[in-house]
């Protein structure tokens, strides 16, 4: 909270308005700007002589009051809180009509803060609340004061101040943390009469959220439970695959939990876990899933993992109106089974949505090649992805599907070719024959060739390529000019020559080793596209092996670790708990986990509110993918990657839209 205090003091409002009544000196106005850029290069010394020159200059110039304030301000950059201070009351009490006494307000009340003088501090505080006009400043002085009176005040001076405040929303701010406090001392029948008496009066999005959120916890108790369900196979001594999925989707669980316990603070839910094991059996995770809906313990459920189990638990969960969901599960029937049925990975269907209206919307893509492999998941990927296009308005001229094993495409990327050379037909004016060659010297002037142009080709009796000269609307402009054409398809043959008809090249593989097939037919037979693939294309490896082939390739991804702050640290405090490095599935558990504990300190703490409260999730930042299920129930972020150079970077994170 103290990096927040810190925060709040680096965003003050910027110097806007100058005071216009008096003097404009420009030595003053030199002196100023050289202390504010002194001031952003962190020189505070030599701004604090700038700042006093400019002061000095003229009794009273254009520039006074600024100089007063940014004297105080880089005073309490430096720490030293008592000439800022001083400084700060120079300005309020000489003054009093400075646009600047917001911020000579915030600033004494950060003063007093850093000096330990906690209630000074609160008055200071309260007083920018009431008064501010600059938005900023409101909020920040009531985080300010949120901070210290959860921190710093004891309860007889919390009960005091909400007593004398004749602000409401410093007010009621006091009551309920005066309420948190009884409840935290076991007094549930105390909190609940003063949550009694506020709670009506209460108007503030914020406090009405921390509000609701105190009155779940009075009513229901302070912990809640999460059920996970996995097929942990705790009666088998074998290190089966699934058994090691389970287990890191547990273990990213019980990290994210242990990070919440680490850092919560007061007011928020204190949350638990129950572990259930399904043993890989369908049949047992649909009776653990009605024990748990009938024993009431559990808000919800994580899990199960694998399609056949997460189906029953699925059905089990939905019919008794208990919030499940898988963080694993990609089948498009999961979701189905009702509305208390949640995907945190994003489904086949839903993938190939995403990217089909990432190139229309933002690629500009107008016309579409599909070759596709025909094991299930890229066939859906496939046929989800054209039926998107055409709901956009785009044109899919061709669409192939190669067999599992078939290692020749050549033949398919061939007849691709052809079709996108069809497409890319040009027109061409024959002067062969006879014809009126004044006629069609004035039409060929009318379409902007020059005389003398058109006096070589008619002389010589040539053919010319109209398409060339006057791009897409060749065949209507000689139309309309009465210009004697034929259509032609060139270049099919010649591979030297591309073919560039095809905007986008939609390419779901079944696995990463066909990434090099896929990428050299495409540069072989020169066809000039994007190719957008999908996360089977998230493979440095064979993407570096084919560089040459794939670079630029762009594809769709539901896994992208950002290598910031956030993602080292959960990588330390996984290792340093677990003795091993992350592995990848655990993200699957963290995310999860993550997003149902923010759903729980929002207020949602009954299963009908967490089932409302998940289905209007949208873009939760997760470490692996951010989570967004307003459509279906199914995650509907995904990752928008390309290799380029060498390497993968991320272009951006995108969000279907129905």
């Amino acid at each position: 909270m103290k990096r927040l205090l810190t925060a709040l003091a680096a965003l003050w409002s910027t110097l806007a308005a100058q005071e216009t009544f008096v003097t404009y000196v420009r030595p003053a106005e030199e002196y100023f700007l050289l202390g504010m850029r002194q001031y952003a290069a962190r020189e505070y010394a030599t701004a604090l002589r700038s700042f006093q020159a400019s002061l000095d200059i003229y009794p009273l110039n254009h520039r006074t009051t600024a100089a007063v304030i940014m004297t105080a301000k880089t005073h309490f950059a430096m720490k030293e809180f008592g000439p800022a201070s001083a400084w700060c009351d120079t300005l309020l009490l000489r003054y009093p009509d400075s646009e600047y006494l917001e911020d000579a307000r915030f600033t004494r009340g950060m003063c007093d803060y850093n000096s330990g003088r906690y209630a000074a501090a609160f008055g200071a505080m309260e007083h920018v609340l009431a008064t501010a006009a600059q938005r900023l400043n409101r909020e920040h002085s009531y985080k300010a004061l949120e901070h210290i009176a959860e921190e710093f005040l004891t309860t007889a001076e919390v009960d005091s101040l909400a007593a004398v405040s004749a602000n409401d929303t410093v007010r009621h701010l006091l009551r309920i943390i005066a309420a948190e406090r009884l409840y935290s001392a076991g007094d549930a029948d105390a909190a609940r009469t003063v949550l009694d008496a506020v709670e009506p009066l209460v108007t503030e999005p914020a406090l009405h959220q921390r509000l609701r959120r105190l009155r779940a916890r009075v009513e229901r108790g302070n912990r809640i439970t999460v059920a996970v369900l996995l097929p942990l196979m705790n009666g088998s001594a074998a290190e089966t695959r699934e058994r090691k999925v389970a287990a890191d989707i547990l273990d990213g669980v019980r990290i994210a939990l242990q990070e919440y316990e680490e850092g919560q603070e007061a007011g928020e839910v204190s949350v638990g876990i129950e572990e259930f094991d399904t043993g890989r059996d369908p049949r047992r995770a649909r009776a653990v899933v009605d024990s748990i809906a009938q024993s009431g313990t559990s808000v919800a459920v994580i899990g199960p993992v694998f399609s056949d189990e997460t189906m029953a638990a699925a059905s089990a969960a939905a019919a008794a109106g208990l919030p499940l969901i898988s963080p694993t599960a990609t089948d498009d029937s999961v979701a189905m089974a009702g509305p208390a049925v949640f995907q945190a990975n994003s489904t086949s269907s839903v993938r190939g949505k995403v990217l089909a209206q990432y190139a229309v919307k933002v690629l500009g893509a107008e016309r579409f090649a599909i070759i596709a492999s025909d094991v299930p998941f890229a066939t859906v990927q496939a046929d989800s992805f054209a039926a998107e296009v055409v709901r956009l308005g785009g044109e899919v001229v061709f669409d192939q599907r190669y067999q599992r094993g078939e290692s020749d495409l050549r033949g398919r990327f061939r007849a691709l070719r052809t079709a996108a050379a069809q497409i890319a037909a040009e027109y061409v004016v024959s002067f062969k024959g006879k014809m009126n060659r004044a006629h069609i010297a004035e039409r060929m002037a009318a379409a902007g060739f020059t005389p003398s142009f058109t006096d070589s080709v008619i002389a010589r009796g040539a053919a010319v390529n109209i398409t060339a000269f006057l791009g897409p609307r060749a065949k209507e402009l000689a139309e309309s000019l009465g210009l004697p054409f034929r259509r032609t398809v060139v270049h099919t043959d010649s591979l030297t020559m591309p073919v560039a008809a095809v905007d986008v090249v939609f390419s779901p593989i079944a696995s990463a080793q066909q990434i090099g097939v896929v990428a050299s037919q495409i540069a072989y037979y020169n066809i000039r596209t994007v190719v957008l693939g999908t996360s089977e294309w998230n493979n440095i490896h064979e993407l570096d092996l084919n560089r040459r082939y794939a670079d630029g390739v762009i594809f769709g991804s539901e896994r992208w670790v950002e290598r910031d702050e956030r993602a080292a640290a959960l990588a330390a405090r996984f290792s340093q708990r677990f003795n091993r490095p992350m592995p990848d599935d655990a993200l699957f558990g963290y995310d999860v986990m993550s997003l149902l504990i923010h759903v729980l300190n929002d207020g949602a703490l009954t299963r009908e509110q967490v089932a409302s409260a998940l289905s209007e999730t949208v873009r939760f930042p997760g470490v692996r993918n951010s989570i967004t299920l307003r459509y279906r129930r199914v995650n509907s972020d995904l990752h928008i990657l390309q290799f380029k150079n060498g390497s993968i970077t991320k272009l951006q994170t995108y969000t279907y839209q129905p």
